[in-house]
């Protein structure tokens, strides 16, 4: 019994711990522009092959969510798709798709980028001008010099 309550937790630990390996394609640290819908900040992406819509950035939300009123081709559940945002390009990240924000896409957000992206990067908001970046903080260099706030 000990044994097996071992392997157990092993396999518990190994999930929390482990899941799908993350990578990227593109320049950490690219400038891009945002706005800020009531203080938080929503940025331009590309889902697959549709044209950009804007997404909510949301640290405290762990998944990142695609609203099926604007990809429509996405059952409600767990998707994949390839993901262009912040300069960097993602393929096949997991994510979730449901109706999140019940309107016609052109009144609402396309959707939610969570925490299982944005926690590979560290997130920088410039919120008086309007711009963001994400850096990779594993790739050594964290910031360059024209990220220096304006007064």
């Amino acid at each position: 019994m000990r044994r097996t309550g071992t392997w157990l937790l092993a396999v518990v630990i190994a999930n929390a711990c482990g899941g799908e390996p993350f990578s990227y394609e593109g320049t950490p640290g690219t400038e891009v522009a945002l706005t800020f819908e009531s203080w938080v900040p929503t940025v331009g992406l590309t889902v697959n092959t549709h044209p950009e819509s804007r997404f909510l950035v949301d640290t405290g939300s762990p998944l990142t969510v695609f609203d099926t009123t604007s990809f429509p081709e996405f059952v409600p559940g767990r998707v994949r798709a390839d993901l262009s945002t912040f300069g960097l390009r993602i393929s096949a990240q997991p994510a979730a798709a449901w109706d999140v924000f019940s309107a016609p896409p052109d009144q609402t957000f396309a959707g939610v980028l969570g925490g299982d992206v944005l926690r590979h990067f560290a997130l920088a908001l410039d919120y008086k001008g309007d711009r963001g970046w994400l850096f990779d903080p594993y790739a050594g260099k964290i910031g360059r010099a024209s990220c220096r706030a304006r007064v």
